[in-house]
């Protein structure tokens, strides 16, 4: 946890942009695998660690606004359970490091007794089932009870990053960069993917971290979250490893590399490597306070259209191509996402309300709808920016059937790439006034 005077003064920010109200905050439960003792790892939510920090199961939180208050409802370890889990301080203690006071879980549901609630979307089935219990509703109408403006209040509080949350990811980074080490210096012929992904795993592992989402590592870097291991390594396979790790205090890394067996990629690979590469570099000199993310992703597309026409797999006016979007076969995905204490930070809160505002509205076109944040970007927002390019079969015999864009795409040469797989790169950066800082910088990429 961080000083009590942090959780505070993030508190107090809600209040003041608020004005009124109770705002309700669920703790995540732990949940089971297959049976009720057996749990899979427990994850605290991330807008209660944001404005409490605690970081253990079974409690919620209010931030009373009328009433200038904080507190943590919640119950101490009995006695069967002091047997099974380990809890390094007691409740009380964890509260009163909040800045909060203390109440028992039963005194929860009439302390909302003729109050204006506000709380947030909700992920988890298990919590949804607790707020219908606590006001009385069936589980459909909890979504009725979401506050937007509570919603992009704590997104725009969130979005601009303290120092110590920069800290705190620039940690995770380094703990990333020695993942990427092993697995460039394992890239061998003969080698299994799952042997690579053991010991950079096991890396992460031994320096008291866990995962901030399912490892990638694959040479069917065409399906962009492909989570199999089952393939052998040979000679002129290259491989997409996109991985991340979370500080204790919850902050993430993200960090993807396209890694050639045997450190070297075929012509190829290294063309189209380089168009990536490239489409990468443009957003990075295009990054600073007042830019439009859409637009950061619209130059990397220019950028993937102009080297795939060279190549021969676009043809046609690259005006024309971008109008039509028909690069969307090849860069099917958005340039990135905000980072923090999630991977893909807030997105619990709903992406529309994140990434898209009143200056931007969501697009329905193929491709450019899967673009996670399109706003202006403000100083301190952490955002990764990964480009790629890939050669997925079954959409390009989809579209090849259906004779889609085919003023625009080569398919000859697109069905010559079916083994080909995807090429990725992903960095984090760190937005400033003029220009950004690329925290990821040092992580091994050529």
């Amino acid at each position: 946890m961080f000083k009590k005077e942090v959780y505070i003064k993030r508190r107090n920010y809600l209040k003041d942009r608020l004005k009124e109200g109770v705002v309700l905050l669920l703790g995540n439960s732990e949940e089971p695998i297959n049976f009720p003792a057996n749990c899979y790892r427990f994850r605290q939510d991330s807008t209660f660690l944001y404005y409490f920090g605690i970081d253990v199961p079974n409690i919620a939180a209010v931030i009373d606004i009328d009433n200038d208050r904080g507190i943590v409802f919640g119950d101490d370890l009995d006695e069967d359970e002091l047997i099974w889990i380990k809890r390094e301080s007691n409740l009380k203690e964890l509260t009163d490091r909040s800045g909060a006071e203390l109440r028992q879980s039963k005194e929860l549901k009439n302390y909302f007794r003729n109050r204006s609630v506000r709380i947030i979307p909700q992920y988890r089935s298990s919590n949804i089932i607790k707020l219908a219990e606590i006001f009385d509703i069936k589980c459909h109408e909890v979504e009725g009870l979401v506050d937007i403006e509570l919603v992009r209040v704590i997104a725009n509080q969130r979005l601009e990053k303290e120092e110590r949350e920069i800290y705190e990811i620039k940690k995770a980074i380094e703990i990333s960069k020695g993942m990427f080490e092993i697995a460039f210096e394992k890239a061998k012929d003969g080698t299994k993917e799952r042997e690579i992904l053991a010991e950079v795993e096991g890396y992460a592992i031994k320096n008291g971290v866990w995962l901030s989402f399912p490892t990638i590592l694959t040479k069917d870097g065409a399906i962009l979250h492909n989570t199999t291991h089952e393939n052998t390594l040979r000679k002129n396979d290259m491989f997409i490893l996109d991985s991340g790790v979370e500080t204790k205090e919850h902050y993430a890394s993200d960090i993807t590399r396209t890694v050639p067996v045997d450190g070297e990629f075929t012509p190829l690979q290294k063309d189209i490597y380089q168009i990536v590469k490239k489409a990468q570099q443009v957003s990075f000199d295009s990054i600073r306070e007042g830019e439009m993310f859409i637009n950061l992703h619209l130059k990397a597309a220019r950028v993937i259209a102009e080297g795939l026409k060279e190549l021969g797999f676009l043809k046609g006016g690259i005006d024309d191509i971008m109008q039509n979007h028909a690069y969307a076969l090849f860069f099917p995905h958005g340039l990135g996402h905000p980072l923090g204490l999630d991977v893909h930070d807030l997105e619990a809160l709903g992406e529309n309300y994140v990434g898209y505002d009143e200056s931007v509205k969501r697009s329905n076109i193929f491709g450019l709808k899967s673009l996670r944040f399109a706003r202006k970007l403000k100083e301190n927002y952490v955002m990764t920016i990964e480009p790629g390019i890939y050669f997925i079969p079954k959409l390009i015999k989809k579209w090849y059937e259906e004779a889609k864009f085919k003023e625009f795409i080569n398919y000859d040469r697109a069905f010559e790439m079916l083994d080909f797989g995807g090429i990725r790169l992903e960095d984090d950066v760190l937005v400033l006034k003029d220009s950004c800082d690329v925290l990821s910088e040092s992580i091994i990429k050529t």
